[in-house]
């Protein structure tokens, strides 16, 4: 009877850990990636998430929003607009449940696509490509020190 009680407490307190670490699921990203910026942010301020910085660019501005381990950016543009959301977590268990989450939805595999930017030992990630309908989904794993490890974009056409 020990043994069974033990194990439902450990089942219980691993189900718990996990909710703590998954704050998303894939359609919330779907739906912050479609979403206006003040939309986006009124939805992640009040789980945590605090204004990080902005980055400009020619043609469109992404604004970043930071809690411990995670980091969102969306990217802001007037005159081209476009729906993407950056999602980066240290967790890879967090990272695998996204990408199984697509993968039941009907996501399927498009292609491989190697990164722009080297990890610092000079390797280039490869980014895989999930698509559906006019939603598609980017996951890369990478060492590079800007990164948290584990990235999930997320682009609605």
């Amino acid at each position: 009877m020990r043994k069974f009680t033990l194990l439902i407490l450990t089942l219980f307190l691993s189900v718990l850990t996990y909710g703590q670490s998954s704050i998303f699921q894939a359609k919330d990203l779907i739906e912050m990636a479609k979403s206006s910026y003040d939309d986006f942010e009124t939805f992640i301020m009040p789980k945590g998430f605090d204004y990080e910085k902005t980055k400009n660019y020619s043609y469109f501005t992404v604004v970043c929003y930071k809690m411990q381990g995670k980091i969102l950016s969306k990217y802001v543009s007037e005159t081209n607009p476009r729906n993407i959301l950056q999602y980066e977590t240290n967790s890879k268990t967090e990272y695998l449940s996204l990408k199984n989450q697509i993968k039941k939805m009907g996501y399927e595999f498009i292609t491989n696509k190697k990164s722009l930017v080297a990890d610092e030992d000079g390797s280039f990630p490869i980014y895989q490509i999930f698509r559906k309908n006019n939603t598609e989904f980017q996951f890369c794993a990478t060492n590079q020190n800007i990164y948290l490890g584990y990235t999930v974009i997320v682009e609605v056409k």
